[in-house]
């Protein structure tokens, strides 16, 4: 993943959700999402997150398509099910992944990214929750 030191990345800090298994990856983004003012609530896996109502309101998810015990695929049905308007930005390292359709057919909430994605498209995403006024998951200082 890389990053643009010198691209504008200001927006509302925003409660993300991250999930992944793969501890570089979700170390390395949640201290870059944490250096944009986001805060992150990091787990390794779907089966370790407290149920939504348990967890202090969450603005976006990001997380692993290929997970032991749960795909991303099945967590983000999931949280869709609990929460409807809650954006999920699914990564995967899988080139073979082709959810394509999938995400077509769920484009309100649902996004599929490459773990070889720029930071800066993640931001944008993150950047288009607030602009769609998503404030449940609003940081409050």
């Amino acid at each position: 993943m890389s990053t643009s030191p010198s691209t504008d990345r200001s927006c509302a800090e925003l409660r993300v959700l991250l999930v992944d298994d793969e501890d570089a990856f979700r170390t390395n983004l949640a201290e870059i999402l944490r250096e944009d003012g986001h805060d992150v609530l990091a787990y390794r896996s779907p089966t370790e997150v407290p149920a939504l109502d348990d967890l202090a309101p969450i603005a976006a998810v990001i997380t692993d398509f290929d997970m032991p015990a749960v795909n991303g695929l099945a967590f983000a049905d999931a949280i869709h099910g609990a929460r409807p308007d809650l954006p999920v930005m699914i990564v995967t390292a899988n080139p073979s992944v082709t959810i394509a359709p999938v995400t077509a057919l769920r484009s309100d909430f649902l996004s599929v990214l490459s773990k070889t994605v720029a930071y800066d498209r993640i931001h944008e995403l993150l950047h288009t929750v607030t602009e769609r006024g998503l404030s449940a998951g609003l940081r409050r200082r």
